[in-house]
């Protein structure tokens, strides 16, 4: 795989070498001090092109990672960015108090400027803590055999019908392992995010679509408890 580093907007040059074949070889590194679009506009210029990217924050301000990092988090669109998925990650598991001594090479911003970030956000994050608490139910709505149990289990949840309520990049979450840290906490309130768990947002997907293409451990684990197989 060749890394082209780059300014955004990308040369036409280089997207015309990228899709001309089916199996892409090239990743593209944003390198954000040099780009021409920031913020917003380049997350969306990055999920309309629908390609695998690294953004490289070097010489780029706190305020600048925060700005981009809470973009992401809010994005009603998909975007593929490592850096980003990692970052809001560490901010989660910070969040709700796991530990992520050992995380912190995964962080965009200064502890300092991670708990002003966690502060500024606090409502925002607690919407994505719920949600991700609410998976292993929906995952279990997805396997025939569970869906009594689900409908049952479900008049004990708040239903929440609003569509912005959650940017749809927290599905990222679950590609990391480290996000099943929040499985071991307790006191989530019970709340069902219908739009993200039911409808199809996710890149023509619905979730369990998503979940199933990405081969997430959560509803393998599911499937197979549901399944009679003991996980390993």
């Amino acid at each position: 795989m060749r890394i082209i580093k780059t300014k955004a907007p990308i040369d036409v040059e280089y997207l015309q070498e990228y899709f001309s074949t089916e199996e892409p070889s090239i990743i593209f590194e944003i390198m954000y001090y040099d780009s021409d679009i920031k913020g917003k506009v380049l997350l969306n210029y990055l999920s309309n092109l629908d390609i695998k990217s690294k953004i490289n924050f070097y010489q780029t301000s706190q305020e600048e990672k925060a700005e981009m990092l809470r973009e992401y988090m809010l994005s009603p669109n998909l975007i593929d960015c490592e850096e980003l998925e990692h970052a809001l990650t560490y901010i989660v598991l910070k969040y709700n108090n796991c530990n992520v001594d050992d995380l912190y090479s995964l962080s965009l911003l200064t502890l300092e400027n991670t708990e002003k970030f966690i502060s500024e956000n606090i409502d925002t994050l607690r919407n994505i803590t719920d949600f991700i608490e609410s998976l292993p139910l929906v995952s279990m709505s997805y396997v025939p055999a569970l869906k009594d149990t689900v409908e049952v289990e479900l008049k004990n949840y708040e239903i929440m019908e609003d569509e912005n309520i959650l940017g749809k990049n927290v599905i990222n979450l679950l590609n990391n392992f480290l996000t099943f840290q929040l499985y071991e906490k307790s006191g989530a309130r019970k709340r069902y995010f219908k739009h993200f768990s039911e409808e199809y947002i996710f890149d023509g997907k619905n979730l369990y679509s998503w979940m199933l293409e990405k081969d997430v451990p959560l509803l393998v684990f599911v499937q197979g408890i549901a399944s009679g197989v003991q996980p390993s």
